[in-house]
């Protein structure tokens, strides 16, 4: 029987003790590349430039230590327990290497919800871009897996496999703990409190070539891209090699 993985909070580690301290360091460090903010539209920060650390990022930990130096203007609780190294993915375009970081809550991971660190040839922050929300919900564990497997089964037919526990945080920020569970038509999440089905995404996604689709970027942007492949079913994500963040994520359609 797959249990919440035990987890001990920790005190928190930030450089500074206010949002107006690690703006003004930020500004003083960042005299070659403008330090700014913008929010989306939950108005949290999701797209910040400029040197964000007094030290060089050249591995996962230098990346997630980062992320102290914005605890209270990102709202963190632990950033170093909130992203965790087994959750950090180094990607590299051109010059440039981004760690792309996932959040977790309590040892758990929180769908969609990630931080993308860029830094240049040298180890010097360039942006921090995406999306981290707190979580805070009953996380009570009341309906077992193999009854969530049911409840999918039910839902959408032969089930596959199950991903096992993962928050959920709806776009007005609700959060729910689930079973993610794998039918062979959907991804659905399913409430360990009271078996609600939360959240439902499909496992199969046939798409056309050139064909376009509208989308709203983790900035608040209106855009239309277009698809150039055929046969997806993997979400995807989409950067700005001029601002080097990530402007789309497939995972929050």
């Amino acid at each position: 029987v797959r249990k919440k993985p035990a987890f001990v909070p920790q005190k928190a580690k930030p450089i500074y003790n206010s949002i107006a301290e690690e703006e003004s360091k930020a500004i003083k460090r960042s005299s070659d590349l403008s330090f700014s903010i913008r929010a989306n539209k939950r108005n949290r920060p999701a797209f910040i430039t400029g040197r964000l650390s007094d030290n060089k990022v050249l591995s996962v930990k230098n990346a997630i230590h980062t992320l102290n130096y914005l605890h209270h203007t990102m709202g963190f609780e632990n950033a170093e327990q909130e992203f965790p190294e087994e959750g950090v993915e180094i990607r590299r375009f051109d010059d440039t290497t981004f760690y792309r970081m996932k959040q977790y809550h309590k040892g758990i991971p929180v769908f969609a919800q990630t931080l993308i660190l860029s830094t240049d040839p040298e180890g010097n922050t360039e942006t921090l871009s995406g999306q981290y929300v707190p979580v805070s919900c009953n996380d009570d564990i009341l309906i077992s897996e193999e009854r969530a497997k049911a409840i999918a089964e039910k839902e959408s037919g032969k089930v596959l496999d199950s991903g096992g526990l993962i928050y959920y945080v709806d776009d007005n920020e609700k959060a729910y703990l689930c079973w993610l569970i794998n039918t062979e038509r959907y991804e659905l999440y399913i409430s360990t409190v009271n078996g609600t089905i939360v959240f439902k995404s499909p496992n199969i996604i046939e798409i056309d070539i050139n064909t376009s689709k509208s989308i709203t970027t983790l900035l608040n942007e209106k855009s239309e891209i277009s698809i150039l492949n055929k046969g997806g079913g993997a979400p995807y994500s989409l950067y700005d090699g001029a601002r080097n963040i990530e402007i789309y994520d497939d995972y929050r359609e």
